[in-house]
């Protein structure tokens, strides 16, 4: 359920009131096609497997935590700090996995790797990442 007040019955007759005609500046026309539009967008399925972005943007855009927690933190954005740690360290890949995950959360400013953060770096480390998001 998402909080929107539910869009008109598309086959019902559309009125604009003459007030907010005047106050928008619309004609009868636009809004026609404003509802037109709207019932056609409205149509779309939800894809939640699919994201879009810009051709340029990166899949993941590694952010401060800020006043998130950890488990606040997307798995891929997660799992793209670990990875890019790796990258600039290998060793923290080839031992214990307690060395990336403290560094990690180092980079958030956090030092105790706790039950709940260990599950969640895990969690975040088995993603792949290479299909793009």
């Amino acid at each position: 359920m998402h909080p929107y007040p539910p869009l008109p019955d598309p086959t019902a007759p559309m009125t604009v009131p003459a007030q907010s005609q005047a106050q928008s500046g619309a004609t009868p026309q636009q809004a026609r096609q404003l509802f037109e539009y709207l019932k056609e967008f409205t149509q779309l399925k939800y894809r939640p497997d699919r994201i879009v972005r810009a051709p340029s943007a990166p899949a993941v855009r590694l952010r401060g935590a800020g006043p998130r927690k950890l488990t606040d933190i997307p798995p891929s954005e997660l799992a793209e700090l670990l990875s890019r740690l790796v990258a600039a360290t290998p060793e923290l890949g080839a031992g214990p996995t307690d060395a990336l995950y403290r560094a990690a959360l180092s980079v958030y400013g956090s030092q105790r790797l706790t039950e709940q953060a260990r599950k969640t770096l895990e969690h975040a480390q088995t993603l792949d990442l290479s299909a793009g998001g």
